[in-house]
């Protein structure tokens, strides 16, 4: 299906349903900017009520600062983890139209299979993402040293390799985009099979997935058209890996068929044996 196709029949899916849509995709979202402003609002009265400079706040010498950054870090991750999921499995019960009988969102969250694995994807993508960010913040922090003496050689090659470790960064990222649809298709397989099988689920797909975000995402940051894209993308991007599926799925029982399926190529004669041939059928003559 082509990018034009996909996202005018997610504009036409969404009729009548841009408002529910829009409130489950909320509902991750609302949940972590609620703890960063918490957070945020923390280190505000930290600054004002101490001699703590702004600075301290990146440098991460006061203790203070370090445990409400840990715990606000921890209750959003334990609060968010099975928002995502639950977000996944409304969006991919109404891609697929299954006779319109939703999961009730309050049954998901409350169940605890479903947040030990949805909250053991999320730390696991977070710690793949930040382990493949590490070589990014190692060289850039070499780059300011390199730029601050002037070592301009040293300094580009230090340039490129930041600039490699930031794409690889955003392939590990986009590789990983669809965790949630997996956990939501495949709801047996265990944490590490899930990322495993994303890997194997984008390989080759990343470009499309980045087209389709590329489309919405520069008229997003204005902010304003939000709450009208947010759900036309979600949609969009839900069908996409319903798409994606079926094409596995299609190209497996293919590939399985093709090896049940009987050769239609005669065999080939044996030229070991003589064998006769009539030249013409009315006549006996042999060769």
């Amino acid at each position: 299906m082509k990018m034009k196709d996909l996202i005018g029949y997610s504009a036409k899916l969404l009729k009548g349903r841009r408002a529910d849509i829009l409130l489950v995709c909320l509902l991750p979202l609302s949940t972590e900017l609620l703890f960063r402003l918490a957070e945020a609002s923390m280190y505000s009265l930290m600054l004002y009520f101490s001699d703590m400079k702004p600075s301290d706040l990146f440098i991460g010498r006061n203790t203070a600062q370090l445990a409400i950054a840990f715990l606000c870090t921890f209750f959003r991750w334990i609060c968010t983890a099975p928002m995502y999921y639950a977000c996944a499995v409304r969006l991919d019960e109404f891609c697929h139209e299954r006779n319109r009988k939703y999961t009730r969102i309050s049954r998901i969250l409350l169940s605890r299979n479903i947040f030990r694995k949805s909250l053991g994807v999320f730390i696991l993508k977070k710690i793949i993402c930040m382990a493949v960010l590490t070589p990014f913040i190692f060289f850039a922090i070499i780059t300011y040293g390199f730029v601050r003496t002037q070592e301009v050689f040293l300094g580009l090659h230090a340039i490129a390799l930041s600039f490699i470790s930031f794409i690889l960064w955003i392939n590990i990222r986009i590789k990983l985009m669809s965790v949630y649809f997996l956990m939501v298709e495949n709801p047996e397989k265990s944490v590490f099979k899930i990322i495993a099988g994303s890997f194997r689920f984008m390989k080759g797909r990343g470009r499309y997935v980045t087209n389709l975000l590329g489309i919405y995402f520069f008229p997003m940051l204005t902010v304003i058209p939000i709450p009208f894209l947010l759900p036309e993308l979600m949609t969009a991007y839900f069908l996409s890996m319903s798409i994606f599926k079926k094409e596995d799925e299609y190209f497996e029982r293919d590939k399985i068929h093709s090896k049940n399926r009987k050769s239609h190529i005669p065999a080939k004669l044996s030229y070991r044996k003589k064998r006769r041939f009539k030249a013409y059928a009315d006549t006996s003559e042999t060769y």
